[in-house]
């Protein structure tokens, strides 16, 4: 690593811009053209004397602070791809900067949900919210509905986490009917599943599992491995809590678990082990590996209590407590830490130990007995 010579920081010896500041680092000598550093004053292959005025370093017209956002974008993807979401966070607000100065508001759109993104992932619901609310009106801006579409079923999956599922709902519906004509099978599939999501922690059963339905149609559709994986792990909550099927939740918990692991989707690995955890309890069978697997899953992105994988493990975590001194579980959790609406729902199994839950040496390392 060496210093930019305009801010100091550390970037890559080979870098052609900082990519903390945006300065320009290599010249070419004006006497033989090989190339030397900014703040050399002479050229180490001829002895010219060489160096550039600051100003002539810097990203003076927007097509150039276009192209740097970009070349810190990728790196940033580099970084996020290695779950190094500091560094990534860090070039992805750089280049969000060079965007504004460029005037690119699609780039502005997109750089602003990757930012919402990592803020969701880390629990900082409300730096999340915010970048999610202008990602969504600046793709409205520049017409891109499903884009808006795909912001503003991230939008409504901070409303749910922060318990404001009336809001949720009612902007997965109007992003669902702007985005119903596009024939764009992934932002449509991906605002059904978020919907289904909030459907199902309010306590609508049965419209959750056919939005459910329809999410996992469209995504199949789409060939969209992924997300059809994250479709059945939210799924399988939903059999499991809403119509106290664990056989079924632990078929659709497994499918996904062996596509995330085969495209290496550590996130949704981790919030799929602890829905395989809660699938345990309710067979009765042992869940404390599959805790165990999911805290070293999310640890490199250092999840906040707040964010989704946040509150999977402490629920896990919790039920698993419960369970080991005696306490009541409701289907594989704890009363408490079910949604209100759901909960409601579930009011009549609330007040009792669940039948079978005590633990007795079995694991649940591959498909129990009962799920076949």
């Amino acid at each position: 690593m060496v210093k930019c010579s305009a801010c100091g920081r550390e970037i890559l010896p080979e870098a052609r811009f900082c990519s903390w500041c945006g300065r320009r680092q290599w010249i070419d000598c004006p006497t033989c053209n090989r190339e030397v550093r900014a703040d050399a004053r002479y050229c180490d292959g001829c002895g010219h004397p060489v160096g550039m005025p600051q100003a002539a370093t810097r990203l003076s017209t927007p097509v150039a602070a276009h192209a740097v956002g970009t070349s810190l974008v990728e790196k940033a993807a580099e970084h996020w791809q290695n779950a190094e979401l500091d560094a990534a966070l860090g070039l992805f607000e750089q280049a969000l900067s060079l965007y504004r100065t460029a005037g690119s508001p699609r780039a502005e759109a997109i750089t602003l949900a990757n930012l919402g993104t990592i803020h969701a992932v880390q629990g900082r619901l409300a730096d999340a919210e915010r970048c999610f609310r202008e990602a969504q009106r600046k793709h409205q801006e520049v017409g891109n509905i499903p884009a808006s579409a795909l912001a503003t079923a991230n939008l409504a999956a901070i409303l749910g986490l922060t318990r404001r599922y009336a809001e949720g709902i009612e902007c997965c519906r109007a992003a669902a009917d702007a985005v119903g004509l596009s024939g764009n099978a992934i932002a449509r599939g991906t605002v059904a599943h978020v919907l289904a999501g909030l459907l199902r922690d309010t306590g609508e059963l049965e419209d959750a599992r056919a939005r459910f339905e329809e999410a996992l149609a469209l995504q199949q559709s789409a060939d969209n491995g992924r997300s059809v994986a994250q479709v059945l792990v939210s799924w399988a909550a939903l059999e499991r809590l809403g119509f106290d099927d664990a056989v079924e939740a632990e078929n659709l918990a497994m499918e996904a678990e062996e596509t995330l692991r085969d495209i290496g989707d550590d996130i949704y690995l981790t919030l799929c082990l602890c829905e395989r955890g809660h699938v345990a309890l309710a067979l009765g069978l042992e869940a404390r590996e599959l805790l165990e697997e999911a805290y070293e899953l999310a640890e490199p992105f250092a999840a906040g209590p707040d964010s989704e994988m946040g509150r999977a493990l402490a629920r896990l975590e919790g039920a698993l407590g419960a369970l080991e001194s005696g306490g009541d579980l409701v289907r594989g959790d704890c009363p408490d830490w079910l949604p209100a609406g759901l909960r409601s729902r579930l009011a009549g199994q609330c007040g009792a130990s669940q039948e079978g839950a005590a633990v007795h040496g079995k694991t649940m390392t591959g498909r129990s007995e009962a799920g076949g």
